[in-house]
């Protein structure tokens, strides 16, 4: 007999296997000669004048990402990504990080179902947890401070003009409380918990985006927002992301509102094909119902080591200020993939 955990498992198997199962039978020959497998994991090793507990001195171990993409069909695909890390440094050793089934509706449109990354800005759809193309050591602040759920399971719209110059993405998801939850990843317990909408524009090397994420609608729970605003731009000498987000968490009608802004900031210069100089600042505001409290701010200068496509190593001098509080860190981070 299936335990709670194990049924929402294995429902979510089923959904999307009957999702794909139900694309035209014409279009079910099984193409094994187009999958990719990839294995992505990473290591850092820091210094910091102060040893706090987020910033530990020595080597620690990151996530191995295990990420799969294919092709089940000429118009449906599957993608999935599993991570892994010692016990010693997360509870859960193995995380189905994401598993998406996608349907090419037309040479513009498409739609996905299953577990993924949300639109929720330019950063959370386009890395994967392995962190080899990550511009800098670390994600942007607001990814530790819940501004957006990082995954969702649900069902995602998208596509383009014809010109490709402008793209949009509708995502229609069951909640952060439903992923993870202690029975598990669940798909719409209780019905659309969230909305995740996105505008992008393509202007030759530059991408504008912006976004909105409102999560817990439809049940007691206090209601997210959050608006997002991307830029990134990328030529042969100049890689660079910009990423504003500001959240509000209202509890009720007549409930208090919190409000916290995040802006990040990366700039890389590629020196050589194997040598980027990367300067970057990461903002963090604190809790307030009015005025900000004390933020979090990061500044960073370094230098990453492209060896090929398969391994980087990242260098970067980091001073972080919150309020009277100052610490430097110096960290070094081998991402490798195969």
């Amino acid at each position: 007999m299936l335990c709670r955990h194990n049924y929402n498992r294995y429902l979510m198997w089923v959904v999307i296997i009957t999702f794909s199962s139900s694309m035209p039978a014409a279009a079910l020959d099984v193409m094994l000669d187009k999958w990719y497998v990839g294995i992505f994991t990473y290591g850092n090793f820091q210094l910091s004048d102060r040893n706090e507990m987020r910033h530990r001195d020595g080597l620690d171990l990151g996530e191995t990402s295990i990420f799969t993409r294919g092709r089940l069909s000429s118009r449906v695909s599957l993608l999935s990504e599993h991570s892994l890390q010692p016990h010693h440094y997360r509870e859960d050793q193995f995380k189905l990080e994401r598993l998406v089934v996608r349907y090419e509706i037309s040479e513009n449109h498409w739609t996905e179902f299953g577990k993924l990354h949300t639109p929720a800005n330019y950063w959370n759809d386009h890395y994967h947890h392995g962190r080899l193309f990550f511009p800098t050591v670390d994600r942007p602040l607001y990814f530790a401070d819940n501004f957006f759920a990082i995954h969702d399971i649900g069902l995602r719209l998208g596509g383009s003009t014809v010109s490709q110059a402008f793209h949009y993405d509708l995502f229609l998801a069951s909640g952060r409380h439903a992923v993870p939850s202690a029975d598990g990843d669940q798909i719409f317990p209780d019905g659309i918990q969230s909305l995740n909408a996105a505008v992008s524009y393509l202007w030759q090397t530059w991408v504008f985006r912006t976004a909105i994420y409102i999560d817990g609608f439809r049940n007691a729970s206090p209601l997210l927002r959050s608006h997002t605003f991307s830029v990134f731009m990328e030529n042969r000498k100049i890689r660079y992301l910009s990423e504003f987000a500001a959240n509000f968490v209202e509890a009720g009608k007549t409930g208090p509102q919190t409000r916290k802004i995040s802006l990040y900031q990366s700039l890389i210069y590629k020196l050589h094909p194997r040598i980027h100089i990367v300067v970057g600042a990461d903002y963090l505001s604190g809790n307030s119902e009015v005025d900000s409290d004390d933020g979090l701010l990061v500044g960073l200068v370094g230098a990453t080591l492209v060896r090929n496509a398969q391994m980087t190593l990242k260098t970067q001098l980091e001073r972080h200020n919150l309020g009277n509080r100052r610490h430097t860190r110096l960290v070094s981070q081998l991402a490798v993939g195969i």
